[in-house]
């Protein structure tokens, strides 16, 4: 049984045993399975996540529904981590009373990319969205740390140090309303898989 819980991913729960509607669904490329699941311990007694596949993609973008600018891209584990959040983000604001604007509107304003330049360098979040309540519109970037990246670093390369300096630059310079079209303020909202992660980010920006 599938449960979709956005537009890129589908659920199955699932051990070793496939539906015969899964297995129809991955003989006709409309669903793949992501192989970076079958690398973990006693995988085939975990659900497995299947991502939509060529076929099913392709029926997305003919129904103009791909929203294919926002697909999390990067590794596999981080697109996914990424999707959950996203949707889980969608499902409680919808029963909350909010509405959940996509990414692919807020991008469809001015046809902008995800990416926003920060001088000679573009800063891309892993996702963008706006809630609408009784009282306003509120727009969002999402940052998904894993703990891939260091806290900071003297080389030219990522870090969450960088990050929150190309953000402050942002917001100092309001380069992001003209490139996305908005009106509204942007939070970025950051979101960590440990405590610990979440400690040191405390103590860069010192809150």
């Amino acid at each position: 049984m599938f449960i979709s819980v956005s537009p890129w991913f589908q659920i199955a729960k699932q051990s070793a045993y496939k539906s015969r509607g899964t297995s129809k669904c991955l003989a006709g490329s409309r669903a793949t399975l992501p192989p970076q699941q079958r690398a973990i311990a006693k995988a085939d007694f975990h659900p497995y996540v299947y991502d939509l596949g060529l076929k099913r993609r392709a029926e997305f973008k003919h129904l103009e529904i791909e929203g294919s600018q926002t697909r999390p891209t990067g590794h596999w584990w981080h697109s996914f981590t990424t999707g959950c959040i996203t949707s889980a983000i969608e499902i409680c604001g919808r029963q909350n009373g909010y509405e959940f604007n996509p990414g692919d509107r807020i991008l469809a304003l001015r046809n902008a990319k995800l990416g926003i330049p920060v001088g000679r360098q573009t800063v891309v979040p892993d996702q963008i969205f706006a809630l609408r309540s009784k009282t306003g519109f509120r727009s969002y970037v999402l940052e998904v740390d894993r703990g891939t990246e260091p806290v900071q670093s003297s080389a030219a390369r990522k870090s969450l140090k960088a990050s929150v300096e190309q953000y402050a630059q942002i917001f100092r310079d309001q380069t992001h309303k003209p490139h996305f079209g908005l009106k509204s303020n942007l939070i970025v909202l950051w979101v960590f898989t440990t405590a610990t992660r979440r400690d040191r980010f405390l103590e860069l920006v010192a809150i």
